[in-house]
């Protein structure tokens, strides 16, 4: 009995070095999956200082478009200013030659519009006196017509629209900002006879149905232009 008692020990039993080398294959097991684990903690802690250096990066440049924009914004505005002055300056002119004329004499450009005015303007005229957005809004403004899309409220022309206009007389698509500058002046400029609105997600210019019609008509104005409306094509 003690011999098959031994046997059976011995069977089942493992001896110093197995053992040994059983908690050894463990231990090189163990570190081996830290040694991976240190590989993807150093791999991670790469990508997250990539990211960082990618949203810094980006970061600036938000900030930098930020900065770009309000200082177009601020451009666009001084520029506004300028070219609506001059406008008004020289509509004011037009006037005062108005009230010299005699009664028989009826003036072609009283009591209308500045962008009216513009439309007025002979090819020549618009080429010297006009800087290139302004330009541009005559353009659309003698053409609303053809290009706008007639409604109850008047002619209709939304951003996308001016940009073909745009783009089938100059060959090339301008800028969103050139687009909305170009709303601007014939908001501005035509007074109670346009007006721009937010519809559907998209800018549009709304036409006075009489207005819009005239300015198409291409009649220039007795009295020549005596100021120079932003010369340089911007």
């Amino acid at each position: 009995m003690t011999t098959q008692g031994a046997t059976g020990i011995q069977s089942t039993g493992t001896t110093d070095s197995e053992q040994y080398e059983q908690l050894l294959s463990r231990v090189e097991a163990f570190e081996a999956r830290l040694n991976e684990q240190d590989d993807r903690i150093a791999e991670l802690e790469t990508e997250n200082e990539e990211l960082r250096e990618e949203i810094e990066q980006k970061s600036n440049a938000i900030e930098y478009a930020h900065d770009r924009i309000d200082t177009l914004k601020h451009k666009n505005r001084e520029q506004h200013k300028s070219v609506f002055a001059q406008l008004q300056r020289f509509e004011d002119s037009s006037l005062s030659a108005d009230d010299s004329e005699t009664a028989d004499e009826p003036s072609l450009t009283k009591d209308k519009t500045p962008l009216h005015q513009i439309t007025n303007f002979t090819e020549d005229m618009a080429e010297r006196e006009l800087n290139a957005n302004l330009h541009r809004a005559r353009e659309v403004a003698k053409d609303i017509t053809e290009y706008g899309e007639q409604s109850p409220e008047g002619y209709v022309i939304d951003s996308k629209e001016i940009s073909n206009v745009i783009h089938a007389k100059e060959t090339q698509t301008p800028h969103t900002e050139t687009t909305s500058r170009i709303m601007d002046f014939l908001e501005t400029f035509g007074k109670d006879e346009v007006r721009t609105k937010i519809h559907k997600g998209r800018r549009i210019a709304i036409f006075d149905q009489d207005a819009a019609e005239e300015y198409g008509l291409g009649i220039p104005p007795q009295t020549p232009c005596g100021v120079i409306l932003a010369r340089g094509r911007t």
